[in-house]
Parts: structure tokens; C-alpha cells; sequence
């Protein structure tokens, strides 16, 4: 899969130098990666709400 995304990225990346290349990916994984914990995030209240 990870082959398929760099393969679909090719287009935009191509005009980035390899330094840059290499910091966006390491940025993606990190966001596309599971998080480390499974413990569930606590529920945040809705803005405007007592």
C-alpha cells in the first residue's frame, strides 16, 4: 500500500528536492501510522455548551 500512495504522490513530489521528499514522508507516517495507545481519547465538549 505504502508503494501505491508514493506511486499516487509521484506527480506532486516530483518537484521537491530529496531532502524534502524524505520529510514528508516521515510527516505522512506519523499521521497515517496507528497511534501507539489504544486507550481512548477522553471526549471533548462542544464548543458553545455549558
Amino acid at each position: 500500500m505504502y508503494e501505491e500512495g508514493k506511486d499516487a504522490l509521484a506527480p506532486a513530489t516530483g518537484r521537491l528536492d530529496p531532502e524534502q521528499r524524505e520529510q514528508l514522508a516521515q510527516l505522512l507516517e506519523s499521521l497515517l501510522s496507528p497511534p501507539l495507545s489504544t486507550t481512548p481519547r477522553p471526549e471533548r465538549p462542544v464548543r458553545g455548551t455549558p
